[in-house]
């Protein structure tokens, strides 16, 4: 599961990557991930220009944990 975990991020800090596969990668965080692991993923999407979306649903998943 960490591994999974280590490459969900690597998506969410991909500058690449689409809106849609960042949200969805950091729902997989979410569910196999730990709260630590989402609140990291906070600083890597800081410069990105979905930043307000990719961060509420950080937060949304933040709160089932």
């Amino acid at each position: 599961e960490r591994e999974f975990v280590a490459v969900m991020t690597s998506l969410v800090a991909d500058a690449e990557a689409q809106k849609l596969i960042k949200t969805n990668a950091v729902k997989v965080i979410g569910a196999f991930g730990t709260a630590d692991d989402l609140t990291a993923l906070k600083p890597l999407v800081e410069s990105s220009p979905d930043k307000d979306a990719i961060l509420a649903e950080i937060d949304k998943e933040l709160e089932k944990k």
